[in-house]
């Protein structure tokens, strides 16, 4: 009899209790869901594709709307957008429609990805990098010349391109910047870095409050070395600071050259995006410099 009522007790509890072990165990699920996708994410960026950017014969109109459409993008910078408008002005005017030279579309030549020097859009993307934007706008339904649709191809579908890119965006000096995407992104030609630089710094100014004042930018540019220097030295989940790759938590190259390398080279200036780092992105001889013998 004992043994009975002793059972039945148990079961009484055990039903009563129930629910609320239920109910703890949808929470745990909840919590351990939302962590699994913070440690997954920490080191994305928000990209996307919902781009809206401004078509008009007026620069200005579309360097802002450009500006403000990659404000959206997660780590860039003031600078680093700069740099990006630089090298856009220099390149195609901000004219989303625009062949290389003013030629004539020719939809034979422009789908040829064996034939240069007839680059397309904003950033005039050329042989098979134009292939791969056309392509983009069939397949979408849209115009190749919507400033939109290049955005979004710049960003998020021009291969190991856009990575690129992205990491340009988050440097912390325009000329830096405008020199990194130039080189890097842009692959442009090596005697147009003063003119490209000029155009960032107008729109710098323009967009950000910054200065075109010698004094005020050096001012600027410490600070912004010692963000990068911040940023450099910075570790979180899944986004490991790599020094000796000269490389920020971030991804984005920093601007000094790390400390336990700095006695061993001949060139003190030597950053991640010095135009002489001409060696290719991602491989095992980028930022190799002539070291002392």
């Amino acid at each position: 009899m004992n043994g009975r009522i002793k059972k039945h007790i148990r079961n009484r509890i055990l039903w009563l209790i129930a629910p609320y072990l239920v109910i703890l165990l949808l929470v745990f699920m909840v919590i351990i869901g939302i962590f699994f996708q913070s440690s997954q994410n920490t080191c994305e960026d928000n990209t996307g594709g919902n781009f809206n950017v401004a078509t008009s014969a007026d620069r200005e109109a579309v360097a802002k709307s450009l500006h403000d459409n990659l404000k959206k993008v997660s780590g860039a910078t003031e600078a680093g957008i700069a740099g990006y408008l630089g090298n856009t002005e220099h390149e195609s005017g901000f004219d989303s429609g625009v062949v290389q030279s003013h030629l004539a579309f020719d939809e034979s030549k422009a789908m040829n990805a064996r034939i240069s020097g007839y680059a397309l859009g904003l950033n005039q993307w050329d042989n098979s990098r134009r292939v791969d934007l056309l392509n983009l706008a069939k397949s979408q339904h849209k115009d190749w010349k919507d400033a939109s649709l290049q955005l979004d191809f710049a960003l998020n579908h021009d291969g190991t391109n856009s990575e690129l890119l992205k990491q340009g965006l988050k440097i912390n000096n325009v000329d830096e910047a405008t020199e990194f995407l130039r080189a890097k992104w842009e692959r442009g030609g090596v005697g147009t870095q003063a003119e490209r630089i000029a155009k960032a710094k107008s729109w710098y100014s323009k967009f950000s409050g910054g200065s075109s004042n010698n004094a005020t930018d050096t001012v600027k540019n410490a600070t912004d070395n010692a963000s990068n220097k911040t940023q450099s030295e910075q570790t979180s989940s899944g986004c490991a600071t790599n020094l000796a790759q000269g490389m920020g938590s971030s991804g984005a190259p920093v601007t000094e050259m790390p400390a336990q390398y700095k006695d061993k080279v001949k060139n003190k200036n030597f950053t991640a995006t010095s135009p002489s780092n001409t060696y290719p992105f991602g491989q095992c001889t980028w930022y190799t410099v002539d070291c002392k013998n």
